[in-house]
């Protein structure tokens, strides 16, 4: 039998507060987070438990609690922001520039645009990164 998590003590304000809150969230990852936690709450679900019922490894549960105790709801649906950064052809004007030049017949392939980029914004990209945004 699993290890039975450290009890969390809500009050039912609390817990009825979260229920509420469950029903307002539309992204499912939150939804399964309050869902987690209010599982944990009831006291009557190991560790292991837990992690079955939510199809996730126990560190991944041992996370969300440890969250949920340091700083309750805000701290538990807090998202890290992913790695690496944002390409400068994300930009909506530089995208929409390459974009009309691209309808008008400015450039007839994606090595004319990558020169542009390169002389004209200092971006280096490859043939294949200027098809995937032409795609785009």
């Amino acid at each position: 039998m699993g290890r039975r998590p450290k009890p969390l003590k809500l009050s039912p304000e609390i817990q009825q507060a979260l229920h509420e809150q469950l029903r307002s969230i539309t992204d499912p990852r939150d939804q399964e987070r309050l869902i987690a936690i209010l599982r944990a709450v009831s006291g009557s679900h190991s560790l292991d438990e837990l992690a079955r019922l939510a199809q996730r490894s126990r560190s991944t549960l041992q996370n969300w609690i440890t969250k949920w105790s340091r700083g309750g709801v805000s701290e538990l649906l807090r998202r890290e922001t992913p790695p690496g950064k944002q390409s400068p052809l994300s930009d909506a004007r530089l995208h929409k520039e390459i974009m009309d030049g691209w309808r008008s017949g400015r450039w007839k392939s994606a090595q004319e645009v990558a020169d542009w980029l390169q002389n004209e914004h200092g971006i280096q990209r490859s043939r294949k990164s200027i098809y995937y945004w032409l795609k785009k």
